[in-house]
């Protein structure tokens, strides 16, 4: 085996996706050969004595990929909520060893979410600005062509903390209308996890429901809620 960063050595170990392998050297819980490490350093797996918080690198897992059809109200939590509330944990007991939930979904949100172990191609996606992330959401009433137009439009949340965000769809379109409801398909590109019902709801919208049918080249096709299925490698090569 040759020379590689020892974060990524971490990444594919399991233990924390590439970005947070870093923060972890950062913070000095990272050991080569009894040395604390610097971001940089290199290693041998296997050869090298690789320690996170005191704990030896004993082995590297074998990458698996997955799609995850996330429940309407589940907290996005690998373990119990600290309210009492379900987790999407009981789904994926049969899932062994660290893994990572490439983003989230909020407690009303339904759909897709991608798991994997493998951490640099978890922050690829995460990162990846040309990836499509397809909403379908379910309206309460009927939008005329206005409302449409402003619903494209970007719109500024700030957030608790005061962090400001822009939400901008790439579009918006009716595909569907019933007897008191519609049905939209809202797109957006990079980021993982906009917050699609707020961003309808400040648009004066009642949201019904809101469903992630898919990223780039996985949806939901034979999922039922609470249900996942392992992905190709090949096709999840292709989605960067």
């Amino acid at each position: 085996m040759s020379l590689e960063r020892v974060q990524k050595i971490i990444a594919r170990a399991g233990l924390a996706s590439r970005r947070g392998a870093e923060e972890l050297i950062q913070e000095g819980a990272v050991t080569i050969n009894g040395k604390v490490a610097k971001l940089g350093d290199q290693a041998e797996f296997g050869k090298d004595s690789i320690k996170v918080n005191g704990k030896l690198i004993h082995a590297t897992q074998t990458p698996f990929y997955a799609a995850f059809y996330k429940p309407k109200n589940t907290m996005c939590l690998l373990k119990e909520d600290e309210n009492q509330r379900e987790t999407i944990a009981k789904f994926l007991k049969k899932l062994r060893g660290k893994f990572f939930l490439l983003d989230k979904l909020d407690f009303k949100t339904e759909g897709l979410i991608l798991l994997s172990n493998d951490g640099k191609w978890a922050q690829e996606v995460k990162t990846e600005p040309d990836l499509k992330r397809v909403y379908h959401v379910k309206i309460k009433g009927f939008l005329d062509e206005d409302q449409m137009k402003r619903i494209r439009k970007p719109l500024r949340l700030v957030s608790e903390n005061g962090s400001v965000k822009v939400i901008k769809p790439k579009s918006v379109e009716q595909i569907q209308s019933f007897t008191q409801k519609v049905l939209l398909e809202v797109v957006f590109f990079g980021d993982g996890t906009p917050d699609v019902r707020t961003f309808l709801e400040k648009r004066g919208l009642l949201v019904d429901r809101v469903v992630r049918n898919s990223i780039g080249r996985i949806n939901l096709q034979g999922l039922r809620p609470g249900q996942f299925k392992l992905l190709k490698t090949s096709l999840i090569q292709k989605m960067i």
